[in-house]
């Protein structure tokens, strides 16, 4: 897996591709699924999400003073102050992000019982609920994003040619596409982190 981890248990090295997509999928797209979406629905308007919203910001300030994560490494040295750097982060976030996290829970739980379900506070409140171990995910491993929004703009070129996913001639088809629209997707990123990476190089600046 990217950044070095192991596969998950089960998950043989020699795993198709499909089967390793299918199987790591939880692992890799699990965590703050629900952030970003909640972030946005709360913002429909409604003044009693405000203070969901300050709960979210606060997650995402003290993402902003994480140390950066460290790229993998042959030297064993560099790869076990990777490896710190991930519990350091790991840590950070139970210290300074569980906390929030509950309050939000607790918010979620007096809210729900007075929001309308259609409504779109309401729905707001029942999508967070509904994924909140996805949601809280990210507290178990300092490598994991606090949401999803890297995996969804690496598909977006996917989302927008949705209408042409019902010609894909067969269910199977459609699983093989799209484990293999994960991996190009990846791919792309990661290019562009490199080329993000050598532009200084190339200008002297590195």
């Amino acid at each position: 897996l990217e950044g070095g981890h192991e596969l998950p248990p089960g998950v043989s090295p020699a795993a198709g591709v499909l089967d390793l997509v299918v199987r790591v999928q939880p692992l890799v797209l699990g965590p703050g699924v629900g952030l970003q979406v909640a972030l946005v629905a709360f913002e429909a308007g409604d003044a009693r999400a405000e203070q969901a919203l300050a709960l979210i910001r606060r997650l995402y300030a003290v993402e902003r003073n994480l140390p950066p994560l460290l790229p993998p490494s042959d030297d064993p040295g560099q790869e076990q102050r990777r490896r710190d750097r991930e519990e350091q982060r790991r840590r950070t976030r139970e210290r300074a992000a569980r906390p929030v996290l509950d309050e939000l829970d607790e918010w979620l739980n007096r809210e729900r019982a007075q929001a309308l379900p259609k409504s779109a506070f309401g729905q707001a409140i029942t999508y967070s609920r509904n994924n909140w171990a996805a949601l809280c995910r990210y507290l178990d491993a300092g490598w994991l994003a606090v949401d999803n929004n890297r995996s969804e703009r690496i598909l977006r070129a996917v989302a927008l040619g949705r209408a042409n996913w019902g010609v894909v001639g067969s269910e199977g088809g459609g699983k093989t596409a799209a484990a293999l629209y994960s991996v190009v997707g990846t791919c792309k990123d990661l290019v562009r982190r490199v080329t993000a990476q050598l532009i200084p190089v190339q200008h002297g600046r590195g």
